[in-house]
């Protein structure tokens, strides 16, 4: 098994053709040819199946495909760290990051890693929380921040860094502003940001204090959609407070005091278990820790 091999079999799955496949690695068309042919001959599988749609991967294919977009992944995070070792600070760091993340943690992370190291290449992406684990598996990312509740595969590690209470939040001057209670808050609309709270938390909340749950839940995929409906609305929902406290929110959103114990949330970076980050992406990673550690919770 060759690199070279591995590079034309992550290209034909990305790119969905082998013409395509050709023209992204700058080879020609037989050369990716029996590249893949090579390749399944060595493996004594087939890959790919060939249509006139393009080419579709087999289970063996996809398989091999993970494995081989980590190896090159890996490869190239050597490279930076060789690089980097030596005094440069060029490379790239891939960060994954929840929506609640997105707004309250990287503006400022990156702001102060950029000072530190300004060549270095970043991608920030924003995934729902399926997708955290294989895109850490695969080399996608180097490590995922995140606000929400999350199931951790045994091959990724979680360090958990803050912990804080979610609060029932409104839009300043809500008319529910002076409620105490939950079971007086039934008659608004609830929002649900599925970033803060697992669905079952959230119904179990109202269960447990002998409440109904809310008839009228709105289901958000996004925490930013989330804010804007609450700014806009009468809807309620529950927040971690540095939402609260952003400065973009500060001004238009309100937490209602609740004597019900409301749920927890903490804020934690997830890294693929076993693997060392390259000089940059520790550093990265630092920053983020430092500036949620700072935030008020």
């Amino acid at each position: 098994m060759k690199i070279h091999q591995l590079r034309v079999l992550v290209a034909c799955a990305e790119a969905g053709s082998l013409r395509a496949a050709a023209d992204r690695l700058a080879l020609t068309h037989p050369a990716v040819t029996k590249a893949l042919k090579e390749l399944e001959e060595e493996m004594k599988v087939p890959l790919v199946v060939r249509s006139s749609r393009g080419i579709e991967l087999t289970r063996f294919g996809k398989a091999l495909y993970h494995r081989s977009h980590q190896i090159l992944e890996d490869m190239r995070r050597a490279h930076d760290e060789i690089r980097q070792l030596q005094g440069g600070v060029t490379g790239r760091v891939s960060i994954g990051v929840s929506g609640s993340s997105a707004l309250i943690v990287m503006p400022r992370a990156l702001k102060v890693f950029r000072q530190q190291m300004p060549d270095v290449e970043i991608d920030v992406i924003e995934l729902p929380p399926k997708y955290i684990a294989v895109n850490l598996l695969d080399g996608s990312l180097d490590f995922f921040v995140t606000h929400a509740p999350q199931e951790i595969d045994p091959e990724c590690e979680q360090r958990v860094l803050r912990k804080g209470r979610l609060f029932v939040t409104a839009r300043r001057g809500h008319p529910a502003a002076d409620c105490r209670t939950l079971r007086g808050l039934l008659a608004y609309e609830w929002l649900f940001p599925r970033q803060n709270i697992d669905k079952s938390e959230f119904t179990d909340l109202f269960a447990n204090n002998g409440i109904e749950a809310p008839g009228k839940i709105v289901s958000c995929q996004s925490s930013l959609l989330a804010l804007g409906l609450l700014i806009e609305t009468d809807a309620l929902a529950l927040f971690p407070l540095p939402y609260i406290a952003h400065s973009v929110t500060q001004d238009r959103l309100c937490t209602l005091t609740i004597e019900e114990t409301l749920p927890e949330v903490s804020a934690s970076i997830i890294t693929r278990r076993g693997v060392q980050l390259t000089p940059a992406a520790r550093e990265c990673r630092d920053v983020v820790q430092k500036v949620i550690e700072d935030q008020r919770w």
